[in-house]
């Protein structure tokens, strides 16, 4: 991570690294997202018939390009209309452990997860096929939803392998990185009878334990704990069975 200048007044300070621009400022979240607001993608309405730019858009731009909003309204897109776009810290966190036993059954469970805040999807995960950084495959879910002249509605913007107007620091890769996770489940049973206590077995426990078999997160492309590039490793699902032996 490097600084960079001072941003929209002394109380500001700002860094970047990838796709990510913090700032710190009196009154907002620490290390809150700096960069640019938007409003959609560029469409073949937004650009005359010979292609010169209708709106104010970043150069070379073309439709299927994120449309860049003019903040300050000077009809121009530059540093200037940056500001403070989002928050990448949880509002809340929160945990809940629940045992249940009925009988010779028990059931365990813990959940984890968080409140609203920002994901900002980078990479391979925004811009596939950038042969600036280290290339990559589109995913299936991206490969169904970028911009095309007959998708005009589409998630993401064009497919190109020069995506430099796309990787500018802005809320269009936002997306809510609220979760619930169900980080451990175990479910029991206890067998204990006289015909056990005669071969020197007081009690046999049986269960199934999961890790992290669910998470209820509107995340497709992007794990809503672990995060970051498709370099990133995701939490691990991991399923067991097996057997407390008591003599």
């Amino acid at each position: 991570m490097k600084s960079t200048e001072l941003v929209g007044g002394p109380y500001v300070t700002a860094s970047t690294n990838s796709m990510y621009s913090y700032a710190q400022k009196v009154g907002y979240n620490i290390s809150a997202i700096y960069g640019y607001k938007t409003d959609g993608l560029l469409q073949a309405s937004d650009f005359a018939a010979d292609g010169t730019p209708l709106i104010p858009v970043i150069s070379k731009a073309q439709p299927g390009d994120i449309k860049y909003v003019d903040f300050n309204n000077d009809k121009i897109i530059d540093g200037n209309d940056q500001t403070i776009i989002g928050n990448a810290v949880p509002k809340l966190n929160f945990s809940a452990d629940i045992a249940v036993r009925y009988k010779n059954f028990d059931l365990e469970v813990l959940l984890q997860g968080t409140g609203q805040s920002d994901a900002v999807l980078l990479g391979m995960l925004a811009n596939p096929l950038d042969m600036s950084f280290d290339g990559g495959i589109p995913t299936t879910y991206y490969s169904t939803r970028y911009w095309q002249p007959t998708r005009t509605d589409a998630r993401f913007p064009r497919i190109t392998t020069s995506p430099a107007n796309s990787k500018l620091t802005s809320d269009f890769w936002f997306e809510n990185a609220a979760y619930m996770r169900i980080k451990f489940a175990q479910f029991g049973y206890n067998l204990a009878s006289n015909s056990l206590k005669r071969v020197g077995i007081s009690n046999i426990r049986l269960y199934l334990n999961a890790q992290n078999p669910y998470t209820f997160s509107s995340l497709k492309i992007m794990d809503p704990e672990s995060r970051g590039n498709q370099w990133t490793y995701p939490v691990m699902q991991m399923y067991t069975i097996g057997a407390n032996v008591k003599f």
